[in-house]
């Protein structure tokens, strides 16, 4: 993991217990927080580079201690956080989204669906697995 990553996290909470008087913590409850803040301060926050870099840390850093993974620098999508079912989470990216887009970008959203999301493994193998499937079907058989 890029040490980095996780002063810029503690940043970012020490910087929101300062102005907002609010206590972050590495889970569902500090992403619900964020995500209200994105929601309130859009406006404010799309000129904001430095906030949507600490934001986009925290984000990760929540999703690495909630649902276990490092942090891994991917070549074509820049740093994300790719857990041991071979998934990739890429938080900056979702910030940015959260920050532009008014509907459909939450990483709340994000968040609460990361249990459900395979692995890119997983995805081949049962793309594959159908097409043997189909494979030893007679070719005169529709069903």
């Amino acid at each position: 993991m890029n040490p980095e990553i996780r002063e810029l996290a503690e940043l970012f909470r020490e910087t929101a217990r300062t102005h907002t008087k609010v206590e972050l913590s590495y889970d569902a409850t500090g992403v619900r927080w964020l995500d209200g803040y994105i929601d309130r301060n859009r406006a404010v926050l799309k000129e904001n580079p430095k906030f949507q870099e600490g934001a986009g840390c925290f984000f990760g850093e929540c999703i690495r201690e909630t649902f276990g993974g490092k942090w891994v620098q991917h070549p074509d999508y820049g740093w994300g956080v790719k857990n041991d079912r071979g998934s990739y989470v890429f938080p900056f990216n979702k910030v940015m989204k959260h920050v532009s887009n008014e509907d459909g970008d939450s990483i709340l959203g994000l968040f609460d669906v990361m249990n459900g999301l395979p692995a890119i493994e997983q995805v081949e193998r049962s793309k594959k697995s159908k097409s043997i499937e189909q494979a030893k079907k007679p070719w005169w058989k529709f069903f």
